[in-house]
């Protein structure tokens, strides 16, 4: 079974009516960055986006999402990766504090939604993640939440999703092409998208397919809750989990193929906990 989720397909419909030249360069900084468009770059090998999500539990965390997202953007934009070279997330955002500028955001931590400077940065990691598997590039490093957290809402197809949690969790991957790659990042309120250019087109094209090794149920769990009523119940609903496989699939002129398996993903269930009141007979 191949798992397509609705928020990718809305991100490939949102990606074509981007026009990627307008964007502007935004705090640019290092040798190795550069203002875009480049004329000696001429070859898209690669392109994704995916939609901003704002689920009613982070609203306010939105706008310090938003801000962290165009901070981290605005040190990889322009990037520029020679043959050989090597990506970290880490390295290129670093400590996402509040004295470096991050705000707070939304993060999760046992299920629950937190709020910690840098929140919402994994949108972008995932982003990268997959603009590195179109781009043909080796994978270094790379982590897949432990929940599927937004469910069918979700931003990025299950087994391309990518964490990061800065000293523990990193993206990193490296140009195994013999010609450099530059990366160009956009973001807005409600989309997130990227490309890579090159001086020489693909060798190969690239898939990627994710498949479901089975759902497991949310488990249930009963408590007592002296504040409802007697005899009354509420429910708050876990997460079902999900095991996955992904696999990149290189395809040449010639009619070779190449496949790998990428990863085998597991996001855990949650609990779906049943609260009830006291006893009428209490």
């Amino acid at each position: 079974m191949r798992i397509i989720s609705s928020a990718s397909r809305r991100a490939t419909r949102l990606w074509h009516r981007i026009d990627l030249w307008r964007w502007r360069t935004r705090g640019i900084l290092g040798g190795e960055q550069r203002a875009v468009p480049d004329p000696d770059f001429a070859h898209v090998v690669a392109e994704f986006g995916l939609p901003i999500i704002k689920p009613a539990a982070q609203a306010h965390l939105f706008e310090g999402k938003l801000h962290n997202l165009r901070l981290a953007i605005s040190r990889m934009h322009g990037l520029v990766l020679p043959p050989g070279g090597g990506f970290s997330f880490a390295d290129r955002v670093g400590p996402p504090t509040l004295e470096r500028g991050f705000r707070e955001g939304p993060s999760f931590e046992a299920g629950m939604v937190r709020s910690s400077p840098g929140g919402g940065l994994c949108q972008l990691s995932g982003l990268l993640y997959n603009l590195a598997l179109l781009a043909g590039c080796e994978i270094r490093e790379r982590h897949p939440h432990s929940i599927d957290a937004y469910g069918e809402a979700r931003y990025v197809p299950l087994g391309r999703d990518a964490t990061v949690a800065f000293g523990v969790k990193d993206l990193r991957f490296r140009n195994v092409l013999p010609w450099p790659l530059l990366l160009e990042l956009t973001s807005s309120e409600t989309f997130a998208g990227g490309r890579v250019l090159s001086t020489s087109p693909l060798p190969f094209s690239v898939s990627i397919d994710v498949e479901g090794r089975g759902d497991v149920r949310s488990p249930v769990q009963v408590r007592r809750d002296d504040g409802l009523a007697p005899g009354a119940e509420r429910v708050e609903p876990g997460l079902t989990g999900r095991r996955v496989t992904a696999r990149r699939t290189f395809r040449y002129p010639d009619g070779r193929k190449r496949s790998q398996r990428l990863s085998r993903d597991v996001y855990r269930a949650t609990p779906t906990v049943r609260f009830y009141g006291p006893s009428r007979n209490a």
